[in-house]
């Protein structure tokens, strides 16, 4: 007997309207999804990024200021950010003269703090050099000797931290020449307000001039 069969009709068929909004829905979520997890990688690359420039520029800072505060004598002066350190006694009088001063200073035009010293012309003899480097009494007015050397022409300056947008200095006493803690706190310009560093620096053999 024979069996006689129709065509056979294919079994494919398109998707429906509403299999292709799933689809294409299914397809925006996953791309959103994989879009806010690469944000969130690159914040967190540039979270460990700026969290690492920060350290760095702090550890810098500690460094640098440590370098002049640790060594010095004492502490002579401080007005705002700005302080005055007896350095070294170098004429071992027991007293302080320009040259043995270093002035912490801070430019907020520029954004730097900058160690300031007293620097005399090269072609000067060292008894014109003597002669210049005055002997102060230990309550002088600091900022009024800075002033005087500096409108002589005889201050040089080098850079210690640069780009600060704000700094905050506290002395351990009120009277600076007791203090023998320096703490500074930076805020950064191309930092995050919040991304503040704090560095500390003390005197580690106190003595205050004789006179």
């Amino acid at each position: 007997m024979t069996t006689s069969h129709g065509p056979i009709r294919s079994a494919h068929r398109g998707l429906s309207l509403l299999e292709l909004l799933l689809a294409l829905s299914i397809t925006a979520m996953v791309a959103a999804a994989i879009s806010s997890m690469l944000s969130v990688v690159s914040v967190g690359i540039d979270s460990r990024r700026d969290s690492r420039t920060l350290m760095l520029r702090g550890q810098a800072a500690q460094l640098r200021l440590s370098a002049y505060i640790a060594p010095s004598r004492c502490i002579l002066g401080a007005s705002g950010a700005n302080i005055a350190l007896w350095l070294t006694d170098s004429r071992q009088s027991d007293t302080v003269h320009a040259t043995e001063i270093r002035w912490l200073r801070y430019d907020s035009v520029n954004g730097e703090l900058s160690v300031y010293y007293v620097a005399f012309p090269a072609g000067w003899t060292q008894t014109m050099k003597d002669l210049a480097d005055l002997e102060y009494p230990r309550r002088t007015d600091w900022e009024a000797v800075f002033t005087a050397y500096s409108t002589a022409g005889q201050i040089d300056s080098v850079v210690l931290v640069d780009q600060i947008d704000s700094i905050d200095v506290t002395l351990d006493d009120v009277d600076a020449q007791l203090a023998r803690i320096v703490q500074y706190e930076f805020t950064f310009i191309d930092m995050d307000a919040d991304s503040d560093i704090t560095v500390t620096s003390g005197v580690r053999m106190h003595h205050t001039p004789a006179s």
